[in-house]
């Protein structure tokens, strides 16, 4: 049960941390590549929707390796960030952020253009206007990014164990917890962690469709 409890602790932990970095990101990104010639460029961080997440896990592990310029870099400044809580964070980060910025992408692509041409014809600045027009009408879909980054941080296996590693007490995650039970043949105890899964799944769930009723009524 102490595991259980710890497991789920450092998900719900791993998750706020992965939100608060994804989604103010998220929303930077998508109001500066909202019609830019430059929205190819989303590609870049978009790629992770379509492979798998051991891919991701497998790039950060090697880009974060002491023989490449960014691991050796955090080498020389004492910084380690594989295999701790703080590389699953990352890589839950990295697998999140796609869905942080299509969230975003169509909060934007709802935002009325007579809102922000009304505010400019008054005098406001752009970034005025983006933060006091367009950003409060995108508040549906801001809330859903910290959803949808929460609700996958909290299923992903692939890429935290390969970053993260899969430590007691350090770096196992609730689906790590299930696979290290299942391997380890303790059936029982990794069916109760799979339903308090499902149960952390359904709520995920329940407060997208409670957000969709508040905003689509709004």
């Amino acid at each position: 049960m102490k595991d259980l409890l710890e497991a789920s602790a450092l998900s719900l932990w791993v998750a706020g941390w992965a939100a608060l970095f994804a989604v103010p990101l998220a929303l930077a990104g998508s109001t500066v590549l909202f019609r830019s010639r430059w929205r190819f460029l989303e590609v870049c961080f978009l790629v992770p929707l379509f492979w798998s997440p051991t891919v991701s896990g497998f790039l950060l592990l090697w880009g974060l390796s002491p023989n490449h310029a960014l691991g050796n870099w955090l080498q020389q400044l004492g910084l380690q960030v594989v295999f701790t809580r703080w590389g699953t964070v990352l890589a839950c980060f990295v697998v999140s952020f796609p869905l942080a910025y299509q969230a975003c992408m169509l909060g934007r692509a709802r935002v009325a253009d007579e809102l922000e041409q009304c505010s400019q014809v008054l005098g406001a600045t752009g970034l005025f206007s983006t933060v006091t027009v367009i950003w409060p009408q995108m508040t549906g879909a801001i809330l859903g990014a910290v959803l949808f980054v929460v609700a996958r941080t909290l299923g992903e296996f692939g890429a935290s164990m390969m970053v993260g590693g899969n430590i007691p007490g350090q770096t196992r995650t609730l689906p790590l917890l299930i696979y290290s039970l299942a391997e380890s043949q303790r059936s029982d105890m990794a069916m109760f962690a799979t339903l308090l899964s499902a149960v952390f799944g359904c709520l995920m769930y329940l407060a997208l469709k409670r957000l969709e009723v508040r905003y689509s009524a709004a």
